[in-house]
């Protein structure tokens, strides 16, 4: 006699996937709208508009700066498991990285080049770290805020 197999959704199984599918959505259109933007021919003159201090480019810095700083805490933590006294050392670099990410995915860039550094910035996470996109409830709403205010920058 063979035995059912439960498949029910749950709405937390339910709330990852539209998170992750809406991610991957976002990430693919914001390809092609950036790739359709046409880039101007960039001369001697121009270069003067060109503004070098996107705030996109220190945001990734900071993101990368925390995940590593966490990435180093956890390689800690497994060091030291099992050691007397041990004492979980991951809480607060967690929450540094996720706070970076946050803000990066909020954050608009204000150049064209600043928002193609985002997306393939955002793309590698989502080729190496899925779950970013697809764990937290918010990242949805923080990704459509910061291609928004992007888009809105580099295209008036």
């Amino acid at each position: 006699m063979s035995q059912a197999t439960n498949n029910t959704i749950t709405p937390s199984s339910r709330r990852r996937f539209i998170t992750a599918a809406a991610g991957g959505s976002i990430l693919a259109v914001g390809s092609l709208v950036v790739s359709a933007i046409q880039t101007p021919t960039i001369s001697c003159a121009t270069v003067a508009h060109i503004d070098p201090a996107d705030p996109i480019y220190a945001a990734i810095e900071t993101y990368k700066k925390h995940a590593a700083e966490h990435s180093a805490a956890l390689d800690e933590l497994d060091r030291l498991d099992g050691t007397p006294g041990f004492v979980d050392c991951t809480e607060q670099s967690c929450h540094a990285e996720f706070r970076a990410f946050d803000a990066l995915l909020s954050m608009a860039a204000t150049t064209l080049p600043g928002l193609r550094a985002k997306l393939t910035f955002l793309q590698s996470i989502l080729e190496t770290d899925e779950w970013m996109f697809s764990d937290r409830d918010n990242v949805a709403r923080l990704l459509i805020e910061g291609f928004s205010a992007s888009l809105a920058n580099v295209t008036s």
